[in-house]
């Protein structure tokens, strides 16, 4: 474990100075010492990688353009602004640069710097599509927007988006992405 001069936890950097020698610095967080952030903003080039967090529990918030202010709004409720554009490093606090270009890539890099963690329990609680916590569905309502088929096999796993209106149950889509979050390490 490193450790910065102020006494919190960081990851040493190693720059070479002008004199040929070696500096050390410290990249410390962005969103805080001792804070483990869970709710995102995803600029417009890693719009998948929302999905997948939002799959996993997070609140992933994900727009296809921002305005500046916009980011700097998200960035100051508290969450991690997630970039492919390294312009963004010093120009909105809490913002993280996204290495890869491949989801599978993107969460190790997110877990390996302390801001996801596996809770198989929080998979599937919001909607992947509109970032809403996701509710137990109403049973009238069930039974008018969900095939028979799944009453039959599920009729208590079956949950609803209030914000988008759409309904979810355990499926074969669910346990696809299950399997792919296993085989990705999750």
């Amino acid at each position: 474990m490193v450790y910065s001069p102020q006494g919190a936890e960081a990851r040493p950097i190693y720059l070479k100075g002008k004199e040929s020698s070696i500096q050390l610095i410290f990249a410390l967080p962005a969103w805080g010492i001792g804070a483990m952030p869970n709710k995102f903003v995803a600029d417009a080039m890693l719009g998948r990688l929302a999905k997948w967090l939002r799959i996993m529990g997070y609140d992933a918030h994900y727009q296809p353009f921002y305005e500046p202010r916009q980011v700097h709004s998200l960035a100051n409720e508290g969450r991690v602004f997630l970039t492919r554009n390294s312009r963004w490093l010093n120009r909105c606090k809490g913002t993280l640069l996204v290495r890869s270009d491949h989801v599978k890539d993107q969460l190790h890099q997110l877990r390996q710097e302390g801001l996801i963690q596996v809770d198989r329990a929080a998979w599937f609680t919001r909607c992947r599509l509109c970032n809403e916590t996701l509710q137990v569905a109403p049973s009238e309502a069930v039974r008018e927007n969900v095939p028979d088929h799944v009453l039959l096999e599920n009729p208590s796993g079956i949950s609803f988006c209030p914000s988008c209106n759409r309904f979810f149950w355990p499926g074969s889509h669910k346990k696809n992405m299950m399997a792919r979050l296993r085989v990705w390490g999750f």
